[in-house]
């Protein structure tokens, strides 16, 4: 039966990284998602993880994910071994704050017509997953950009447990895809989903994200179909431009509550 693991993405509340705990903490979820561009410094010292596991310690809190936003695509040359380094320090941060997930947007995955470019991002996952099992984390995608079926064709190219998923449903709709069939394609592959939701604007002719529950998200049918998966993640509510982000957070945790 699936368990019912609550946590919230802290950039949204647009707090310092103490108060945005302090939120989360009386909010009664039990972890939290850190970003590890605007809420940590950079480089992380031994002295700064250790501060922050004391405060997720106080506030009785777990970390959910760490993100990390990379600024080309996962397999883009430009900077490629600087970029693939910084993804690795950060999986080995994830797992030293307690979590088993780096989440970053990958990028526009390249078409199995590109064969050269496409070998390239498959060796660069390779050579991540690699590391990740020896360090104890996994790279996950935050889906998105691309339709569940190429990104889930994307991971069957790459070694076994190399490319984990961050399910996100109200991105996915935001990128103008369907989620039917999403869980069944990603599920297996899901290490952590994100509560957002979306619903389509016809005079604009795009979607855009509302609160929790009003959009065109079904969230039964998704817990549902990770339940079938055997997913076990954190279900991680986030927002990106909301007016009143704790009242949000609030009624998406009650929302989510109500459903199991």
């Amino acid at each position: 039966m699936l368990q019912l693991k609550l946590s919230v993405q802290l950039s949204g509340l647009g707090l310092p990284l103490k108060s945005a705990l302090a939120v989360a903490a009386d909010l009664g979820v039990e972890a939290v998602e850190i970003d590890a561009r605007q809420e940590l410094p950079a480089p992380v010292s031994r002295t700064a993880v250790r501060q922050l596991l004391k405060w997720l310690d106080d506030y009785r809190l777990k970390l959910a994910c760490l993100t990390f936003q990379i600024r080309h695509g996962l397999g883009d040359s430009t900077h490629l071994d600087r970029r693939i380094g910084a993804i690795k320090e950060n999986m080995r941060l994830a797992y030293q704050l307690g979590c088993n997930s780096l989440v970053c947007d990958i990028g526009e995955i390249p078409s199995p017509e590109q064969t050269t470019l496409r070998d390239q991002w498959v060796d660069v996952v390779n050579d991540i997953g690699r590391f990740g099992q020896r360090e104890g984390a996994f790279l996950a995608a935050k889906t998105g950009i691309a339709a569940p079926a190429v990104l889930e064709q994307f991971i069957r190219d790459c070694d076994t447990g190399s490319l984990m998923i961050d399910l996100d449903p109200g991105n996915l709709l935001l990128h103008g895809h369907s989620l039917e069939g999403a869980v069944d394609a990603l599920g297996a592959h899901t290490l952590q989903l994100h509560v957002r939701d979306a619903v389509r604007d016809f005079a604009a002719r795009r979607a855009i994200e509302v609160e929790v529950g009003r959009g065109s998200v079904d969230w039964s049918a998704i817990l549902a179909g990770l339940e079938q998966q055997g997913f076990q993640g954190y279900a991680t509510i986030a927002r990106q431009e909301a007016k009143q982000p704790q009242l949000e957070y609030q009624q998406a945790c009650e929302y989510l509550r109500n459903l199991f």
